[in-house]
């Protein structure tokens, strides 16, 4: 269960890790395949090669940073805590941002897993107040459902799953 006094600012789970880098592994694909048709468009057709090599440089330097520098970055730089009267979340690799939900402001909480968390065990919590909605993903779905609970009950938010 989670822990109300003294505790750390929690991280996500390691399998997250896996999940941002799946997404993007399928974003920047993408751009890698689009190099890769105009490379083979300009040797058949006799274009100009110096931008088809430049296209696919670019693309793979992107594909390495995205897939396997950027993905620690977002896992390093978020992390959250629930204290009695606020939540505390801090995210952002460039640009960071800290943002407290006061607990009187919080009208619902939700779960939610797509099929990228699902095939990891995770799931996302997230927390909607009339400013916007909060998204913690990358908790296991047991911890996630705890977290809704937790946040619920601080809030004195009604759950009607169960």
């Amino acid at each position: 269960m989670i822990e109300r006094e003294n505790q750390p600012m929690r991280m996500l789970h390691k399998n997250m890790l896996d999940v941002f880098r799946w997404r993007s592994i399928f974003s920047t694909s993408l751009l890698l395949l689009g190099a890769i048709a105009y490379f083979i468009c300009a040797y058949m057709w006799s274009w100009l090669m110096w931008p088809a090599i430049t296209a696919c440089i670019i693309a793979v330097l992107l594909f390495v940073l995205y897939v396997f520098i950027w993905p620690k970055l977002e896992y390093q730089y978020f992390s959250f805590i629930v204290h009695e009267e606020e939540m505390e979340i801090k995210q952002g690799v460039w640009f960071r941002s800290h943002v407290l939900i006061p607990m009187t402001k919080v009208q619902h909480v939700e779960t939610e897993t797509g099929p990228l968390l699902r095939k990891f065990g995770l799931a996302s919590t997230m927390i909607v107040t009339a400013a916007g909605t909060h998204k913690i993903s990358g908790l296991l779905q047991k911890e996630a459902d705890e977290l809704k609970s937790y946040i619920g009950t601080l809030a004195r938010v009604v759950d009607t799953d169960e």
